[in-house]
Protein backbone atom coordinates (compact mmCIF):
# COMPACT_ATOMS: atom_id res chain seq x y z
CA UNK A 1 0.00 0.00 0.00
CA UNK A 2 2.82 2.43 0.84
CA UNK A 3 4.73 1.63 -2.37
CA UNK A 4 1.75 2.50 -4.62
CA UNK A 5 1.16 5.95 -3.06
CA UNK A 6 3.93 7.96 -4.78
CA UNK A 7 3.02 6.75 -8.27
CA UNK A 8 -0.45 8.37 -8.45
CA UNK A 9 0.66 12.06 -8.39
CA UNK A 10 3.40 11.43 -10.96
CA UNK A 11 0.84 10.05 -13.45
CA UNK A 12 -1.34 13.18 -13.13
CA UNK A 13 1.45 15.68 -13.94
CA UNK A 14 1.40 15.24 -17.79
CA UNK A 15 -2.34 15.85 -17.82
CA UNK A 16 -1.93 19.26 -16.17
CA UNK A 17 0.91 20.23 -18.50
CA UNK A 18 -1.21 19.24 -21.54
CA UNK A 19 -4.16 21.37 -20.40
CA UNK A 20 -2.00 24.41 -19.57
CA UNK A 21 -1.16 25.58 -23.16
CA UNK A 22 -4.85 25.61 -24.13
CA UNK A 23 -5.50 28.68 -21.93
CA UNK A 24 -2.78 30.80 -23.59
CA UNK A 25 -4.48 30.86 -27.04
CA UNK A 26 -5.97 34.30 -27.77
CA UNK A 27 -9.71 34.52 -28.26
CA UNK A 28 -11.40 35.27 -31.59
CA UNK A 29 -14.67 36.86 -32.50
CA UNK A 30 -17.52 34.39 -32.63
CA UNK A 31 -18.75 33.15 -36.05
CA UNK A 32 -22.23 33.89 -37.37
CA UNK A 33 -25.13 31.71 -36.30
CA UNK A 34 -25.40 29.84 -39.61
CA UNK A 35 -21.65 29.13 -39.79
CA UNK A 36 -21.55 28.18 -36.12
CA UNK A 37 -24.38 25.71 -36.71
CA UNK A 38 -22.60 24.25 -39.72
CA UNK A 39 -19.31 24.13 -37.88
CA UNK A 40 -20.97 22.38 -34.96
CA UNK A 41 -22.90 19.78 -36.94
CA UNK A 42 -20.52 19.61 -39.97
CA UNK A 43 -23.36 20.42 -42.35
CA UNK A 44 -22.90 21.80 -45.89
CA UNK A 45 -25.41 23.68 -48.00
CA UNK A 46 -27.18 21.18 -50.21
CA UNK A 47 -28.01 22.16 -53.82
CA UNK A 48 -31.62 22.91 -54.73
CA UNK A 49 -33.82 19.79 -54.91
CA UNK A 50 -30.87 17.73 -53.73
CA UNK A 51 -30.38 15.51 -50.66
CA UNK A 52 -28.72 16.97 -47.63
CA UNK A 53 -25.18 15.74 -47.08
CA UNK A 54 -22.84 15.59 -44.11
CA UNK A 55 -19.20 16.58 -44.57
CA UNK A 56 -16.29 16.71 -42.14
CA UNK A 57 -14.96 20.25 -41.75
CA UNK A 58 -11.77 21.30 -39.97
CA UNK A 59 -12.26 23.01 -36.59
CA UNK A 60 -11.99 26.76 -36.16
CA UNK A 61 -8.54 28.31 -35.83
CA UNK A 62 -9.23 29.72 -32.39
CA UNK A 63 -11.63 28.36 -29.79
CA UNK A 64 -14.46 30.66 -28.75
CA UNK A 65 -14.24 32.64 -25.56
CA UNK A 66 -15.68 31.02 -22.45
CA UNK A 67 -17.09 32.54 -19.29
CA UNK A 68 -15.24 29.94 -17.19
CA UNK A 69 -11.77 30.66 -18.63
CA UNK A 70 -10.71 32.69 -15.56
CA UNK A 71 -11.96 30.03 -13.21
CA UNK A 72 -10.10 27.38 -15.19
CA UNK A 73 -6.86 29.40 -15.04
CA UNK A 74 -7.25 29.86 -11.26
CA UNK A 75 -7.94 26.16 -10.87
CA UNK A 76 -4.86 25.34 -12.94
CA UNK A 77 -2.68 27.59 -10.79
CA UNK A 78 -4.07 26.03 -7.61
CA UNK A 79 -3.52 22.61 -9.13
CA UNK A 80 0.11 23.47 -9.93
CA UNK A 81 0.66 24.60 -6.36
CA UNK A 82 -0.95 21.42 -5.04
CA UNK A 83 1.17 19.34 -7.41
CA UNK A 84 4.36 20.99 -6.16
CA UNK A 85 3.34 20.34 -2.56
CA UNK A 86 2.42 16.77 -3.43
CA UNK A 87 5.75 16.23 -5.20
CA UNK A 88 7.66 17.51 -2.17
CA UNK A 89 5.58 15.35 0.16
CA UNK A 90 6.07 12.31 -2.04
CA UNK A 91 9.80 12.96 -2.21
CA UNK A 92 10.00 13.21 1.57
CA UNK A 93 7.93 10.04 1.89
CA UNK A 94 10.18 8.20 -0.57
CA UNK A 95 13.29 9.33 1.31
CA UNK A 96 11.79 8.16 4.61
CA UNK A 97 10.66 4.89 3.04
CA UNK A 98 14.12 4.29 1.55
CA UNK A 99 15.70 4.93 4.96
CA UNK A 100 13.40 2.42 6.55
CA UNK A 101 14.17 -0.10 3.80
CA UNK A 102 17.89 0.43 4.39
CA UNK A 103 17.35 -0.06 8.12
CA UNK A 104 15.46 -3.29 7.47
CA UNK A 105 18.22 -4.53 5.14
CA UNK A 106 20.84 -3.66 7.77
CA UNK A 107 18.89 -5.55 10.41
CA UNK A 108 18.65 -8.50 8.00
CA UNK A 109 22.42 -8.46 7.47
CA UNK A 110 22.98 -8.26 11.23
CA UNK A 111 20.56 -11.11 11.74
CA UNK A 112 22.33 -13.19 9.07
CA UNK A 113 25.67 -12.60 10.78
CA UNK A 114 24.15 -13.52 14.14
CA UNK A 115 22.59 -16.66 12.67
CA UNK A 116 25.92 -17.58 11.08
CA UNK A 117 27.72 -17.29 14.40
CA UNK A 118 24.96 -19.23 16.15
CA UNK A 119 25.10 -21.92 13.44
CA UNK A 120 28.86 -22.26 13.84
CA UNK A 121 28.47 -22.48 17.60
CA UNK A 122 25.71 -25.06 17.22
CA UNK A 123 27.78 -27.19 14.83
CA UNK A 124 30.76 -27.06 17.18
CA UNK A 125 28.55 -28.05 20.13
CA UNK A 126 27.06 -30.90 18.08
CA UNK A 127 30.52 -32.13 17.16
CA UNK A 128 31.56 -31.94 20.82
CA UNK A 129 28.43 -33.88 21.85
CA UNK A 130 29.17 -36.49 19.17
CA UNK A 131 32.70 -36.95 20.54
CA UNK A 132 31.39 -37.14 24.13
CA UNK A 133 28.72 -39.68 23.18
CA UNK A 134 31.28 -41.79 21.34
CA UNK A 135 33.51 -41.80 24.41
CA UNK A 136 30.60 -42.67 26.71
CA UNK A 137 29.49 -45.50 24.43
CA UNK A 138 33.00 -46.90 24.27
CA UNK A 139 33.38 -46.84 28.05
CA UNK A 140 29.89 -48.35 28.54
CA UNK A 141 30.63 -51.09 25.99
CA UNK A 142 33.93 -51.92 27.70
CA UNK A 143 32.31 -52.09 31.15
CA UNK A 144 29.45 -54.24 29.80
CA UNK A 145 31.92 -56.58 28.11
CA UNK A 146 33.92 -56.92 31.32
CA UNK A 147 30.77 -57.62 33.35
CA UNK A 148 29.57 -60.20 30.80
CA UNK A 149 32.90 -62.01 30.76
CA UNK A 150 33.06 -62.07 34.55
CA UNK A 151 29.47 -63.37 34.75
CA UNK A 152 30.16 -66.16 32.25
CA UNK A 153 33.36 -67.08 34.13
CA UNK A 154 31.40 -67.27 37.40
CA UNK A 155 28.76 -69.44 35.74
CA UNK A 156 31.42 -71.78 34.35
CA UNK A 157 33.08 -72.15 37.73
CA UNK A 158 29.97 -72.45 39.95
CA UNK A 159 26.66 -73.14 38.18
CA UNK A 160 27.86 -75.44 35.41
CA UNK A 161 29.84 -77.65 37.81
CA UNK A 162 26.78 -78.11 40.08
CA UNK A 163 24.55 -78.87 37.06
CA UNK A 164 27.07 -81.44 35.82
CA UNK A 165 26.99 -83.15 39.21
CA UNK A 166 23.18 -83.27 39.13
CA UNK A 167 23.28 -84.68 35.59
CA UNK A 168 25.66 -87.48 36.61
CA UNK A 169 23.44 -88.34 39.58
CA UNK A 170 20.35 -88.48 37.31
CA UNK A 171 22.15 -90.74 34.85
CA UNK A 172 23.21 -93.14 37.63
CA UNK A 173 19.65 -93.23 39.03
CA UNK A 174 18.22 -93.89 35.56
CA UNK A 175 20.66 -96.74 34.96
CA UNK A 176 19.71 -98.30 38.29
CA UNK A 177 15.98 -97.96 37.56
CA UNK A 178 16.24 -99.18 33.96
CA UNK A 179 18.58 -102.10 34.51
CA UNK A 180 17.64 -103.30 38.00
CA UNK A 181 14.18 -102.10 39.11
CA UNK A 182 12.29 -102.57 35.84
CA UNK A 183 13.52 -106.16 35.19
CA UNK A 184 12.52 -107.14 38.74
CA UNK A 185 9.02 -105.72 38.26
CA UNK A 186 8.73 -107.42 34.85
CA UNK A 187 9.71 -110.78 36.38
CA UNK A 188 7.04 -110.36 39.09
CA UNK A 189 4.30 -109.40 36.63
CA UNK A 190 5.27 -111.87 33.91
CA UNK A 191 3.47 -114.87 35.48
CA UNK A 192 0.12 -113.11 35.90
CA UNK A 193 0.37 -111.50 32.46
CA UNK A 194 1.13 -114.81 30.73
CA UNK A 195 -1.81 -116.51 32.45
CA UNK A 196 -4.13 -113.72 31.39
CA UNK A 197 -2.81 -113.89 27.83
CA UNK A 198 -3.35 -117.67 27.62
CA UNK A 199 -6.90 -117.34 28.91
CA UNK A 200 -7.62 -114.56 26.46
CA UNK A 201 -6.21 -116.69 23.61
CA UNK A 202 -8.54 -119.59 24.51
CA UNK A 203 -11.61 -117.34 24.63
CA UNK A 204 -10.53 -115.74 21.35
CA UNK A 205 -10.24 -119.14 19.64
CA UNK A 206 -13.72 -120.16 20.83
CA UNK A 207 -15.26 -116.90 19.65
CA UNK A 208 -13.40 -117.16 16.35
CA UNK A 209 -14.81 -120.67 15.72
CA UNK A 210 -18.35 -119.48 16.45
CA UNK A 211 -17.92 -116.51 14.12
CA UNK A 212 -16.59 -118.77 11.34
CA UNK A 213 -19.64 -121.07 11.67
CA UNK A 214 -21.99 -118.09 11.46
CA UNK A 215 -20.11 -116.77 8.45
CA UNK A 216 -20.42 -120.16 6.67
CA UNK A 217 -24.18 -120.28 7.34
CA UNK A 218 -24.66 -116.74 6.07
CA UNK A 219 -22.53 -117.42 2.99
CA UNK A 220 -24.55 -120.59 2.15
CA UNK A 221 -27.81 -118.71 2.63
CA UNK A 222 -26.52 -115.88 0.48
CA UNK A 223 -25.48 -118.27 -2.29
CA UNK A 224 -28.88 -120.01 -2.25
CA UNK A 225 -30.63 -116.65 -2.32
CA UNK A 226 -28.47 -115.56 -5.24
CA UNK A 227 -29.30 -118.76 -7.17
CA UNK A 228 -33.02 -118.42 -6.46
CA UNK A 229 -32.96 -114.75 -7.39
CA UNK A 230 -31.09 -115.46 -10.62
CA UNK A 231 -33.56 -118.22 -11.57
CA UNK A 232 -36.53 -116.00 -10.79
CA UNK A 233 -34.95 -113.21 -12.83
CA UNK A 234 -34.46 -115.56 -15.80
CA UNK A 235 -38.04 -116.87 -15.64
CA UNK A 236 -39.43 -113.37 -15.23
CA UNK A 237 -37.34 -112.16 -18.16
CA UNK A 238 -38.57 -115.00 -20.39
CA UNK A 239 -42.19 -114.38 -19.30
CA UNK A 240 -41.91 -110.70 -20.02
CA UNK A 241 -40.30 -111.32 -23.41
CA UNK A 242 -43.16 -113.69 -24.31
CA UNK A 243 -45.71 -111.15 -23.10
CA UNK A 244 -44.01 -108.42 -25.12
CA UNK A 245 -44.10 -110.63 -28.22
CA UNK A 246 -47.81 -111.39 -27.66
CA UNK A 247 -48.57 -107.70 -27.18
CA UNK A 248 -46.60 -106.87 -30.31
CA UNK A 249 -48.55 -109.44 -32.36
CA UNK A 250 -51.84 -108.13 -30.96
CA UNK A 251 -50.75 -104.61 -31.78
CA UNK A 252 -49.87 -105.54 -35.36
CA UNK A 253 -53.20 -107.42 -35.74
CA UNK A 254 -55.10 -104.42 -34.39
CA UNK A 255 -53.21 -102.12 -36.73
CA UNK A 256 -54.02 -104.38 -39.71
CA UNK A 257 -57.70 -104.53 -38.72
CA UNK A 258 -57.78 -100.79 -38.17
CA UNK A 259 -56.13 -100.15 -41.52
CA UNK A 260 -58.71 -102.34 -43.30
CA UNK A 261 -61.59 -100.66 -41.54
CA UNK A 262 -60.10 -97.27 -42.37
CA UNK A 263 -59.81 -98.30 -46.01
CA UNK A 264 -63.43 -99.46 -46.04
CA UNK A 265 -64.54 -96.23 -44.38
CA UNK A 266 -62.52 -94.17 -46.84
CA UNK A 267 -64.02 -96.08 -49.79
CA UNK A 268 -67.52 -95.58 -48.39
CA UNK A 269 -66.85 -91.89 -47.88
CA UNK A 270 -65.46 -91.58 -51.41
CA UNK A 271 -68.55 -93.33 -52.85
CA UNK A 272 -70.77 -91.03 -50.81
CA UNK A 273 -68.88 -88.00 -52.05
CA UNK A 274 -69.23 -89.21 -55.65
CA UNK A 275 -72.93 -89.75 -55.16
CA UNK A 276 -73.24 -86.29 -53.65
CA UNK A 277 -71.34 -84.80 -56.59
CA UNK A 278 -73.63 -86.61 -59.06
CA UNK A 279 -76.68 -85.48 -57.11
CA UNK A 280 -75.30 -81.93 -57.06
CA UNK A 281 -74.77 -81.98 -60.83
CA UNK A 282 -78.27 -83.36 -61.41
CA UNK A 283 -79.77 -80.81 -59.06
CA UNK A 284 -77.84 -77.99 -60.73
CA UNK A 285 -78.95 -79.12 -64.21
CA UNK A 286 -82.56 -79.37 -62.96
CA UNK A 287 -82.27 -75.91 -61.46
CA UNK A 288 -80.85 -74.55 -64.69
CA UNK A 289 -83.75 -76.07 -66.66
CA UNK A 290 -86.24 -74.61 -64.22
CA UNK A 291 -84.49 -71.23 -64.35
CA UNK A 292 -84.59 -71.31 -68.17
CA UNK A 293 -88.26 -72.23 -68.10
CA UNK A 294 -88.96 -69.40 -65.70
CA UNK A 295 -87.02 -67.02 -67.91
CA UNK A 296 -89.02 -68.21 -70.94
CA UNK A 297 -92.26 -67.73 -69.07
CA UNK A 298 -91.14 -64.26 -67.97
CA UNK A 299 -90.17 -63.30 -71.50
CA UNK A 300 -93.47 -64.58 -72.89
CA UNK A 301 -95.41 -62.78 -70.19
CA UNK A 302 -93.45 -59.60 -70.86
CA UNK A 303 -94.21 -59.99 -74.59
CA UNK A 304 -97.93 -60.44 -73.93
CA UNK A 305 -97.83 -57.47 -71.58
CA UNK A 306 -96.15 -55.29 -74.17
CA UNK A 307 -98.60 -56.42 -76.84
CA UNK A 308 -101.55 -55.62 -74.58
CA UNK A 309 -100.08 -52.24 -73.76
CA UNK A 310 -99.54 -51.46 -77.41
CA UNK A 311 -103.08 -52.56 -78.26
CA UNK A 312 -104.52 -50.41 -75.51
CA UNK A 313 -102.42 -47.43 -76.58
CA UNK A 314 -103.53 -47.91 -80.21
CA UNK A 315 -107.21 -47.96 -79.26
CA UNK A 316 -106.76 -44.84 -77.16
CA UNK A 317 -105.12 -42.99 -80.02
CA UNK A 318 -107.82 -44.14 -82.44
CA UNK A 319 -110.60 -42.88 -80.17
CA UNK A 320 -108.83 -39.59 -79.77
Amino acid sequence: MELDAPTAPEEQVPVIEAIKPATTVPAKTPAPVEQAYRARYNETIAPPSGPSSRAIRPPNDFPPESKQADQIEDAEEDLEVDMEELKSAVHAYNVDFQQRIDAVKQRGRDLEEKLGTEHDAMMSSIEQLRVDFRKQFQTAFLTLEQKTLSHFARLETQEISTQEKKLHECESEFRAFAYTTVPEIMEKLQGTITRKLEKNHETFDIENAKIQKREKKTSHALESNERKTEASFRTETARRIAKFQEREEEFHHAMRVDNRSMERDQSKQMQGLLALHAQLRAESSQREKEDLQIMDNLSSSFGRLQASILENLGEDTAEA
